[in-house]
């Protein structure tokens, strides 16, 4: 039995006599059990792990961007003069007009039939899609927010899986020596890069013989496989939308994701007919698009 199951029958056998006729509405807890596990499995936030959320309303959601302090010499005995902390510049992003999605079923289809497991079926296929549409909402984003200079083209279909594979390999080292002392980047970290390729670009890469099956870690369950190539991780991401491969830093986005309400019962008071009703938002934003690097499939004339 999955958490959401698990959740949704937990909250409906309160009764004494194992009665289902309680509604069943998921609570705060279980809502944050719910949101890991979808948080988990997403690859949109596989772009946004080095910000944090740092406050939020019913309207709006407030990042903080990661950044370095100053290093300098010691000049003088003791601690010296301290700085004034630093900060990240805060960037709010407002929720998204909600999705939500209400189905009903007759009480004479229930017959026979268990409320808590109809529901968290039907819930689990709310939040997928919720999911989904959340990934290509946001790489659309992303891939309209890199800089011009930073939107490159590739004949995919005419490289080898190891020409492609040598160019991604030195378009991410290329970024692991940016330099923006505005924006408190001195250099980045090979494992802080992330290359997020559709399905297709990486099976062309492992059929090489490049990947093989040294797969280090996978989404479970999802359609996304993560591995390394030269160092860096690299993600299919079947949300793509323009392009065919985006290579970016664990912080160069902001998202985050908000289940309002999932729960099943009665629709009213004059009638046995049962209903589930799910409602989400989300928020995205990019932090830093300096750090972010697109590849479209060139032109063939």
């Amino acid at each position: 039995m999955n958490e959401l199951s698990k959740q949704l029958w937990l909250q409906s056998y309160t009764n004494a006599d194992g009665s289902t006729k309680k509604d069943i509405k998921l609570d705060d807890i279980a809502r944050a059990k719910i949101l890991g596990q979808t948080v988990n499995k997403n690859v949109f936030l596989e772009l946004c792990k080095g910000n944090e959320i740092t406050t939020a309303n019913e309207l709006t959601v407030w990042f903080s961007k990661a950044q370095s302090g100053a290093l300098k010499r010691k000049s003088e005995l003791g601690t010296g003069k301290f700085d004034k902390w630093t900060q990240g510049e805060k960037i709010a992003v407002e929720w998204e007009t909600p999705f939500t999605s209400a189905e009903a079923i007759e009480a004479a289809a229930l017959m026979n039939q268990d409320l808590p497991l109809l529901a968290s079926k039907k819930m689990e296929y709310f939040i997928d899609q919720f999911n989904k549409t959340f990934e290509r909402e946001s790489f659309k984003m992303v891939e309209k927010a890199a800089l011009p200079s930073n939107k490159k083209t590739l004949d995919f279909e005419k490289l080898s899986g190891l020409e492609i594979y040598t160019t991604l390999v030195k378009e991410a080292t290329e970024l692991t020596l940016t330099k923006d002392k505005s924006e408190g980047i001195d250099l980045v970290a090979a494992d802080k890069v992330v290359i997020l390729v559709s399905p297709e670009i990486l099976d062309k890469i492992a059929t090489s013989g490049i990947i093989g099956n040294r797969a280090l870690l996978s989404f479970d369950g999802g359609a996304s496989t993560v591995t390394h190539i030269g160092g860096y991780k690299i993600i299919s991401n079947p949300y793509l939308n323009e392009t065919k491969a985006i290579i970016a830093t664990e912080f160069s986005c902001i998202g985050g994701l908000r289940f309002i309400a999932a729960s099943a019962g009665k629709i009213d008071n004059l009638s046995e007919d049962q209903g589930v009703y799910f409602e989400a938002t989300y928020a995205n934003g990019i932090a830093y698009k300096s750090l972010i690097k697109t590849f479209s499939q060139k032109a063939i004339l």
